[in-house]
C-alpha cells in the first residue's frame, strides 16, 4: 500500500500531453495549459521613424499584412493579425518616447528655471515666464499675494519693497511631451508660487486642459505615420 501511494504521487508530479481540437494542452495534476507556439520578441524603439522603416522595409520578411497601433501618446506598436488557433496578437515592434512628468511638480526656483528651460519648447509666453520667475531672489523675504487668479510678489528689502507685475494665469506652453518626429501639443497652464514658514519660494504648472493634449498627441502620431507608410493605423 505505501509503494502504491509512493506511485500515486510520483505520477501526480508527471505532465500529460494532449491534444485537444487540434491543440495541444499540457496537463500536470488538477492544472493545464496551452502548447503555446514560440512567440515574437518585439523590436524596441524610441521614434517613429523606426516605425516607418519596419514597416517599409519589412526585414522580418513578413508575407501576411501588419497594422500600426498608436497607444498613446508615448507608445506605438507594430502588430500582426491573431493567431486563428490560440487567439494570441504577434507586436513586432514597439516604438515608446521617454516621458518627463511638467505638472504638478513644486521645485525651488533655481530648479524651476531649469525645468522650463530644459522641458518646455521655446516660445514667447515661456521666455515671459521665465522673466518673471527669474526676479525673485531666494534669499529674500518674498511676500505673495494672491487673488485665487493671479499672483504678485513683493520683495522686501530693509525699509524698501519692490512690487513685481502678476503672474499671467493661465499661460500657454509647450512642453516636450510625445515623440519629437511631431509638433509637440500645447496647453493651458496655472503656475503658482509658495513659500513655506522658514524655506525658500518654490513654484509649479497645473496642467490645465484635462488631457486633451494626450488625444491631440496621438492624432498628431496618425497623421505623420500615414504620410509615411501604407498599412492600416489605429488610434
Amino acid at each position: 500500500m505505501i509503494a502504491d501511494a509512493i506511485q500515486k504521487i510520483v505520477n501526480l508530479g508527471k505532465g500529460q500531453l494532449m491534444e485537444i481540437d487540434g491543440c495541444n494542452w499540457y496537463f500536470y495534476g488538477e492544472n493545464f495549459r496551452p502548447c503555446l507556439p514560440p512567440s515574437v520578441t518585439p523590436i524596441e524603439s524610441e521614434t517613429l521613424a523606426s516605425v516607418v522603416d519596419y514597416v517599409n522595409q519589412n526585414p522580418d520578411g513578413n508575407s501576411f499584412p501588419v497594422f500600426i497601433h498608436v497607444e498613446s501618446f508615448r507608445k506605438v506598436s507594430v502588430c500582426g493579425q491573431i493567431d486563428p488557433k490560440f487567439k494570441m496578437r504577434p507586436v513586432y515592434l514597439t516604438a515608446m518616447t521617454p516621458f518627463n512628468e511638467t505638472s504638478r511638480i513644486w521645485l525651488p526656483i533655481d530648479q524651476f528655471i531649469i525645468h522650463l528651460q530644459a522641458n518646455f519648447v521655446s516660445s514667447e509666453k515661456r521666455n515671459e515666464l521665465l522673466s518673471f520667475v527669474s526676479g525673485i531672489r531666494c534669499d529674500d523675504n518674498a511676500i505673495f499675494e494672491d487673488n485665487g487668479v493671479s499672483q504678485q510678489v513683493a520683495v522686501k528689502r530693509g525699509i524698501k519693497s519692490a512690487l513685481e507685475p502678476s503672474t499671467p494665469n493661465p499661460i500657454t506652453l509647450t512642453p516636450f511631451r510625445t515623440f519629437p518626429e511631431i509638433k509637440q501639443p500645447e496647453s493651458p497652464f496655472v503656475f503658482r508660487l509658495r513659500q513655506l514658514e522658514g524655506d525658500t519660494p518654490t513654484a509649479c504648472l497645473f496642467c490645465g486642459d484635462g488631457g486633451t493634449w494626450r488625444i491631440e498627441a496621438a492624432t498628431a502620431i496618425r497623421e505623420w505615420l500615414s504620410e509615411r507608410v501604407n498599412c492600416p493605423i489605429l488610434a
